[in-house]
């Protein structure tokens, strides 16, 4: 019974999905449906609501819904709004409940393959794959490519490297899944990551440190690691602007409400922009020298360069760290995303690079 259950559980997942997307897109009370949206006042203009308000994912306006304690909002996932002087569609929808819902599938998808103690990589990249289409259908009432397309792709390449060597012990397949939820949070959600960090170690001292170390356990957690710096880099670059800014977010650890990111190297060229501290505005916090420096610089290709230079450096670093010391690939991995050593990332205080 347990066997077949474990079979055939991912489908019943995908099963569960379609109903659900039928049902919502069945419901025809559409005119209640901008009321549960956030920050929503009837006596507002309906067009600077939509403007200041709207999530724009290609040329489509989602209006975001509150859905707690107004739990009757659910029924507005997905929905369509018709509205008069509004030129793009407009939906509502619940990016915390999306982000909620396609996680915690694609994890169950994976406990579930995970403990069918098969190989089949093919099968388990299809109904991940279509999963995650259902779920946006669900929430975008289309096919949205997003930064969250990457968790399907993610589960998929940690499933073929992880279950590629068949070792089927049921300790392995608990280590496999341990090892995939703390990738997982850490790029998708590393506010949860940061917070439940701490419960992960404490796990992996005493349940773990006895499996044995394979390779390609040591790379997933490296390249995982280099992987999180570069979007780093990536969404810093963008000025946390755009669809980036949503990837900054899930990158942070609940920092992010200032603008611009990497705001200590923003800072610091400010400085160098001012002669002899004649900007009014700016307090200089680094000493003397930069009292009697003035370089004349663009902010943005000052920050861009220097940035680049020192997450480069820094994955580089991170890279010829676990070739040496593989065998605490776990040590490192906490270490390296730590939330002390991402504050710093998130802020590339110069001073700490220099020292």
């Amino acid at each position: 019974m347990i066997k077949n259950t474990i079979k055939i559980g991912p489908y019943l997942i995908i099963f569960f999905g379609l109903l659900l997307s039928i049902f919502l897109n069945s419901y025809t009370n559409l005119d209640d449906c901008i009321s549960y949206t956030y920050n929503y006042d009837q006596n507002n203009d309906l067009i600077n609501f939509i403007f200041d308000y709207s999530i724009k994912k290609q040329n489509v306006n989602y209006l975001q819904l509150d859905l707690i304690p107004n739990y009757g909002g659910l029924f507005c996932i997905g929905s369509e709004l018709y509205l008069d002087g509004v030129a793009n569609q407009t939906f509502t929808t619940s990016l915390i409940f999306y982000k909620l819902y396609l996680g915690l599938t694609t994890i169950i998808i994976f406990t579930l393959y995970s403990l069918q103690k098969t190989n089949s990589i093919i099968n388990f990249s299809f109904v991940v794959l279509l999963n995650t289409g259902i779920v946006m259908n669900i929430f975008f009432s289309k096919l949205i490519f997003d930064y969250h397309l990457l968790i399907s792709l993610l589960a998929i390449f940690i499933f073929y490297h992880l279950f590629k060597i068949k070792n089927y012990d049921d300790k392995n397949t608990i280590f496999n899944l341990f090892v995939f939820i703390n990738i997982y949070f850490l790029l998708f959600n590393y506010n949860l990551f940061s917070l439940f960090s701490i419960l992960f170690f404490y796990i992996y001292i005493k349940k773990f440190t006895l499996v044995k170390n394979k390779t390609d356990v040591t790379n997933l957690l490296k390249y995982s690691v280099c992987i999180y710096y570069f979007l780093r880099l990536i969404a810093g670059l963008s000025g946390y602007e755009g669809n980036l800014r949503e990837l900054w977010q899930s990158l942070s650890n609940g920092t992010y409400g200032g603008s611009p990111v990497f705001a200590d190297l923003y800072y610091v060229f400010r400085i160098l922009n001012c002669t002899n501290l004649t900007c009014p505005n700016e307090y200089n916090g680094y000493g003397p020298f930069f009292e009697l420096v003035n370089i004349n610089n663009s902010l943005k290709i000052s920050v861009g360069l220097l940035s680049i230079f020192i997450i480069s450096f820094l994955i580089f670093f991170v890279i010829e760290t676990f070739n040496n010391l593989g065998k605490y690939n776990f040590y490192l991995f906490y270490l390296f995303v730590s939330p002390p050593v991402t504050f710093v990332l998130e802020f590339l205080f110069l001073d700490y690079f220099y020292i």
